[in-house]
Protein backbone atom coordinates (compact mmCIF):
# COMPACT_ATOMS: atom_id res chain seq x y z
CA UNK A 1 0.00 0.00 0.00
CA UNK A 2 1.11 3.55 -0.70
CA UNK A 3 0.83 6.60 1.53
CA UNK A 4 -2.17 7.73 -0.53
CA UNK A 5 -3.88 4.39 0.12
CA UNK A 6 -3.32 4.79 3.85
CA UNK A 7 -4.63 8.35 3.73
CA UNK A 8 -7.79 7.25 1.89
CA UNK A 9 -8.27 4.40 4.37
CA UNK A 10 -7.79 6.81 7.28
CA UNK A 11 -10.29 9.29 5.82
CA UNK A 12 -12.84 6.50 5.31
CA UNK A 13 -12.32 5.27 8.88
CA UNK A 14 -12.73 8.81 10.25
CA UNK A 15 -15.93 9.31 8.24
CA UNK A 16 -17.34 6.01 9.46
CA UNK A 17 -16.38 6.80 13.07
CA UNK A 18 -18.09 10.18 12.80
CA UNK A 19 -21.25 8.60 11.38
CA UNK A 20 -21.31 5.94 14.10
CA UNK A 21 -20.84 8.50 16.89
CA UNK A 22 -23.76 10.51 15.51
CA UNK A 23 -25.88 7.33 15.34
CA UNK A 24 -24.84 6.43 18.90
CA UNK A 25 -25.98 9.82 20.19
CA UNK A 26 -29.42 9.18 18.68
CA UNK A 27 -29.48 5.63 19.99
CA UNK A 28 -28.42 6.77 23.48
CA UNK A 29 -31.30 9.26 23.50
CA UNK A 30 -33.76 6.54 22.46
CA UNK A 31 -32.33 4.16 25.08
CA UNK A 32 -32.88 6.73 27.82
CA UNK A 33 -36.52 7.18 26.77
CA UNK A 34 -37.10 3.43 26.56
CA UNK A 35 -35.37 2.87 29.91
CA UNK A 36 -37.88 5.21 31.53
CA UNK A 37 -40.75 3.35 29.84
CA UNK A 38 -39.42 -0.06 30.85
CA UNK A 39 -38.99 1.00 34.46
CA UNK A 40 -42.49 2.51 34.61
CA UNK A 41 -44.11 -0.49 32.92
CA UNK A 42 -42.11 -2.91 35.09
CA UNK A 43 -43.61 -1.32 38.18
CA UNK A 44 -47.11 -1.63 36.70
CA UNK A 45 -46.77 -5.39 36.19
CA UNK A 46 -45.05 -6.00 39.51
CA UNK A 47 -41.50 -6.48 38.23
CA UNK A 48 -39.21 -4.42 40.43
CA UNK A 49 -36.14 -5.55 38.40
CA UNK A 50 -34.75 -7.15 41.52
CA UNK A 51 -34.68 -3.86 43.38
CA UNK A 52 -32.19 -2.33 40.96
CA UNK A 53 -32.41 0.27 38.27
CA UNK A 54 -32.02 -1.16 34.78
CA UNK A 55 -28.37 -0.24 34.20
CA UNK A 56 -26.94 -1.90 37.34
CA UNK A 57 -29.10 -4.96 36.74
CA UNK A 58 -27.70 -5.37 33.23
CA UNK A 59 -24.20 -4.66 34.52
CA UNK A 60 -24.55 -7.41 37.14
CA UNK A 61 -25.76 -9.87 34.49
CA UNK A 62 -22.75 -8.91 32.38
CA UNK A 63 -20.20 -9.29 35.18
CA UNK A 64 -21.45 -12.72 36.24
CA UNK A 65 -21.07 -14.16 32.75
CA UNK A 66 -17.55 -13.09 31.72
CA UNK A 67 -13.95 -13.81 32.71
CA UNK A 68 -12.07 -11.86 35.37
CA UNK A 69 -10.39 -9.42 32.95
CA UNK A 70 -13.71 -8.45 31.36
CA UNK A 71 -15.33 -8.26 34.79
CA UNK A 72 -12.64 -5.87 36.04
CA UNK A 73 -13.12 -3.78 32.90
CA UNK A 74 -16.86 -3.79 33.58
CA UNK A 75 -16.42 -2.66 37.19
CA UNK A 76 -14.22 0.25 36.09
CA UNK A 77 -16.63 1.17 33.29
CA UNK A 78 -19.62 1.03 35.65
CA UNK A 79 -17.77 3.29 38.09
CA UNK A 80 -17.15 5.75 35.25
CA UNK A 81 -20.85 5.62 34.28
CA UNK A 82 -21.79 6.51 37.84
CA UNK A 83 -19.09 9.14 38.39
CA UNK A 84 -16.68 10.15 35.63
CA UNK A 85 -13.82 10.99 38.02
CA UNK A 86 -14.13 7.90 40.23
CA UNK A 87 -10.85 6.09 40.96
CA UNK A 88 -11.07 2.62 42.51
CA UNK A 89 -8.54 0.77 44.59
CA UNK A 90 -7.95 -2.94 43.88
CA UNK A 91 -9.94 -3.66 47.06
CA UNK A 92 -12.86 -1.55 45.75
CA UNK A 93 -12.72 -3.51 42.49
CA UNK A 94 -12.83 -6.81 44.39
CA UNK A 95 -15.74 -5.67 46.54
CA UNK A 96 -17.73 -4.54 43.51
CA UNK A 97 -17.05 -7.84 41.74
CA UNK A 98 -18.44 -9.69 44.76
CA UNK A 99 -21.48 -7.37 44.96
CA UNK A 100 -22.23 -8.16 41.31
CA UNK A 101 -22.12 -11.89 42.05
CA UNK A 102 -18.80 -12.61 40.32
CA UNK A 103 -17.31 -15.83 41.70
CA UNK A 104 -13.72 -15.26 42.85
CA UNK A 105 -13.45 -18.63 44.62
CA UNK A 106 -11.39 -20.20 41.83
CA UNK A 107 -8.53 -17.73 42.43
CA UNK A 108 -6.00 -18.71 45.11
CA UNK A 109 -5.11 -15.06 45.66
CA UNK A 110 -7.92 -12.89 44.30
CA UNK A 111 -6.12 -9.63 45.08
CA UNK A 112 -3.01 -10.72 43.18
CA UNK A 113 -5.15 -11.69 40.17
CA UNK A 114 -7.00 -8.35 40.26
CA UNK A 115 -3.72 -6.45 40.68
CA UNK A 116 -2.18 -8.25 37.70
CA UNK A 117 -5.18 -7.40 35.54
CA UNK A 118 -5.13 -3.74 36.61
CA UNK A 119 -1.41 -3.56 35.73
CA UNK A 120 -2.09 -5.16 32.35
CA UNK A 121 -4.98 -2.77 31.65
CA UNK A 122 -2.68 0.11 32.60
CA UNK A 123 -0.03 -1.17 30.16
CA UNK A 124 -2.72 -1.38 27.47
CA UNK A 125 -3.65 2.23 28.33
CA UNK A 126 -7.25 1.24 29.05
CA UNK A 127 -7.09 2.49 32.63
CA UNK A 128 -5.44 5.47 34.27
CA UNK A 129 -3.56 4.84 37.52
CA UNK A 130 -3.26 7.47 40.24
CA UNK A 131 -1.08 7.24 43.33
CA UNK A 132 -2.58 8.55 46.52
CA UNK A 133 -0.96 8.11 49.90
CA UNK A 134 1.37 5.42 48.57
CA UNK A 135 -1.53 3.38 47.13
CA UNK A 136 -2.55 3.15 43.50
CA UNK A 137 -6.13 3.62 42.37
CA UNK A 138 -7.52 3.17 38.87
CA UNK A 139 -10.10 4.72 36.58
CA UNK A 140 -11.42 3.68 33.16
CA UNK A 141 -9.76 5.85 30.53
CA UNK A 142 -11.81 5.42 27.39
CA UNK A 143 -15.43 5.62 26.40
CA UNK A 144 -17.76 3.45 28.39
CA UNK A 145 -18.68 0.46 26.29
CA UNK A 146 -22.21 -0.93 26.37
CA UNK A 147 -23.15 -4.25 27.87
CA UNK A 148 -22.92 -7.21 25.48
CA UNK A 149 -26.11 -7.20 23.35
CA UNK A 150 -26.55 -10.97 23.78
CA UNK A 151 -26.75 -10.54 27.55
CA UNK A 152 -29.21 -7.69 27.22
CA UNK A 153 -31.39 -9.86 24.97
CA UNK A 154 -31.17 -12.76 27.46
CA UNK A 155 -32.16 -10.43 30.31
CA UNK A 156 -35.29 -9.22 28.50
CA UNK A 157 -36.17 -12.67 27.11
CA UNK A 158 -36.14 -14.07 30.66
CA UNK A 159 -38.42 -11.25 31.81
CA UNK A 160 -40.81 -11.73 28.87
CA UNK A 161 -41.13 -15.42 29.67
CA UNK A 162 -41.87 -14.59 33.28
CA UNK A 163 -44.55 -11.98 32.63
CA UNK A 164 -46.05 -12.98 29.30
CA UNK A 165 -46.36 -16.69 30.02
CA UNK A 166 -49.94 -17.85 29.69
CA UNK A 167 -50.89 -19.93 32.72
CA UNK A 168 -51.67 -23.54 31.91
CA UNK A 169 -55.16 -24.82 32.52
CA UNK A 170 -55.42 -27.53 35.14
CA UNK A 171 -55.60 -30.94 33.49
CA UNK A 172 -58.94 -31.76 35.04
CA UNK A 173 -60.54 -28.84 33.19
CA UNK A 174 -59.09 -29.68 29.80
CA UNK A 175 -61.71 -31.09 27.47
CA UNK A 176 -60.67 -33.53 24.86
CA UNK A 177 -62.15 -33.30 21.47
CA UNK A 178 -63.53 -36.53 20.19
CA UNK A 179 -62.74 -37.05 16.52
CA UNK A 180 -65.82 -37.03 14.35
CA UNK A 181 -66.82 -40.10 12.46
CA UNK A 182 -66.38 -39.69 8.74
CA UNK A 183 -69.70 -39.07 7.02
CA UNK A 184 -70.89 -41.79 4.67
CA UNK A 185 -72.31 -40.64 1.38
Amino acid sequence: MTDDDYKRTLAAAQDELSDLLIQRAGIDDRINKLRESVLALSRLVGDDLGGYSLTPTLAAVHLREVGLTEAVRGVLQNAKRAEADAFLSPTNVRDRLKEAGFNLDKYKNEMAAIGTILTRLTDLEEVEPQSFGGKTTYRWKGDVSPVDPKLIQKFFDDRKQRFLKVPEEPKSRVLRRVPEEPKKD
